[in-house]
């Protein structure tokens, strides 16, 4: 039996991507470019690790974006080397791009699946965007 053989084992950062969900799928040919693109947001971005603790604000403030009927989609939040916050999400293509855009979210190449677009947002962990109260 042959062993398995995920997405992130086959970039050059499988520690990166390790608990990531897309890191989790099983690995095939088509998904090369993704690979390839996974590959150049780490060196691009100066990407240290996945963030996945110690960041409750901002998952305040992407439950908030969530409610402006923003439809965020495997989302991923990573730490830069100099200890800036990168926040992906990758809807797929059923989104409007100028919603994401007006928002203040970059779009950039696909790091999800080839029918998907990828936004990117970076942030100072000092300075993340207060969530408005709601009355209720």
């Amino acid at each position: 039996m042959k062993p398995c053989i995920y997405n992130r084992d086959k970039t050059e950062y499988p520690e990166i991507f390790k608990y990531t969900y897309w890191g989790g799928f099983l690995y095939s040919n088509e998904k090369a470019n993704i690979i390839e693109n996974r590959n150049r947001f780490i060196r691009e971005y100066d990407i240290k690790n996945h963030k996945q603790t110690g960041i409750k604000k901002l998952c305040e403030w992407l439950d908030n974006e969530k409610r402006t009927n923003l439809d965020l989609d495997h989302v991923e939040i990573y730490i830069t080397n100099d200890k800036q916050l990168i926040v992906i999400t990758s809807p797929y293509n059923h989104v409007n791009p100028s919603d994401f855009e007006d928002r203040g979210w970059t779009p950039i190449y696909p790091l999800y699946n080839r029918n998907a677009y990828t936004f990117m947002k970076e942030f100072n962990p000092k300075n993340i965007p207060r969530v408005p109260f709601l009355a209720l």
